[in-house]
């Protein structure tokens, strides 16, 4: 598992970005925002605030909060991204 730090005022698709962006190994349908573990965000949700150009902020996430890209077929499971603030 790989993690990275992204920014609050980053957009929602940077983070996407940093958790290794969408390729042929991931699942859109697959992404989540998980904090402390519970899922907060996923699914149409997700796509709505990644299609409306939504901050971190503006999606309600918060420090802490970790986005996971699960890649399948790769040696990582999944890539996580930790939101700063």
């Amino acid at each position: 598992m790989l993690k990275y730090l992204v920014p609050a005022d980053a957009l929602l698709s940077d983070a996407v970005m940093a958790a290794g962006g969408i390729t042929a190994d991931s699942r859109m349908s697959d992404l989540v925002v998980q904090r402390g573990g519970v899922p907060v965000m996923a699914g149409p949700e997700m796509q709505t605030a990644l299609a409306q150009g939504q901050t971190l902020a503006q999606a309600n996430l918060r420090s802490g909060d970790e986005l996971m890209m699960p890649h399948h077929g790769t040696l990582n499971s999944y890539y996580q991204v930790r939101m700063a603030g």
